[in-house]
Parts: structure tokens; sequence; C-alpha cells
């Protein structure tokens, strides 16, 4: 098996990740809005009314995917938890500071470093006009 028919067979893979995903995503919410109305509009004050849709959203949230290079199953469980916890918004914030901005800041630098290295050993190249064209 080649190469390529590997990374074909990885794009299937990923594609039927993704709409497992988006299905048990439409999945809950329609459950949350579904049990969110029949319990509200059988009694206003129900409590069952007001935080199953919250709840069952929240839950619908923590799906989430992660692809990484390589067999690291740690690293991917831990990339698709982030993701999670990011899709949420009572997470974002949190995970945008401790998680996203290290990342940010290491990659930036790591970039500044290799546009050093290059600045380092660029050539300008002059011509000189001879006579008028």
């Amino acid at each position: 098996m080649t190469d390529r028919d590997l990374q074909q067979k990885r794009y299937i893979a990923a594609g039927i990740d993704i709409a497992v995903a988006i299905a048990i995503g439409i999945v809950f919410a329609v459950v949350g809005a579904v049990l969110g109305f029949a319990f509200s509009s059988s009694t206003s004050t129900s409590m069952v009314g007001v935080y199953l849709p919250r709840v069952i959203s929240f839950l619908g949230s923590l799906v989430s995917l992660a692809y990484i290079l390589g067999r690291d199953e740690k690293k991917a469980r831990l990339s698709a938890i982030c993701d999670a916890l990011w899709q949420n918004t009572l997470y974002r914030d949190a995970v945008e500071q401790r998680v996203l901005g290290p990342i940010r800041t290491r990659l930036d630098a790591e970039r500044d470093r290799e546009r050093a290295k290059t600045a380092a050993t660029r050539v300008d190249f002059f011509t000189l006009v001879r006579g008028e064209d």
C-alpha cells in the first residue's frame, strides 16, 4: 500500500469522524430543545425545564475531535479535551490563556528565530545599468 493510498484512507476516516461529531452535536441540540420545550411548557416554574436544555447543550459542546501526527494517544486525548473546553464559552478564556497563549508565544519565538537566521545569510544583489535604455 502506498503513502498516497494511506493518505486517502486517513482523509476518509477524518471525514467520517467529523460527520459523526456533527451528528452527535445535532442530536444533543434537538433533544435539549425538545425536552426543554416539553418541560417548560407544562409548568412555568419547572427547574427541569430551565436547566435541562443547558445541561444537554453543555454535554453536546464536549464532543470534540483532534488529529495529530504520529500515534501518541495521550497527546490526541489532551488535544481533544482542550478543543472541547474551548468550544464551551465558560472555559474558552482559560484555554486561551493557559494553553493556546503559551503555544502561540513559542511558535512566534520560533518564527522570529528562523527569520533572524534567514536575514543573517541574506545577500542583496545590485545591478548596474550601462547606458540608457
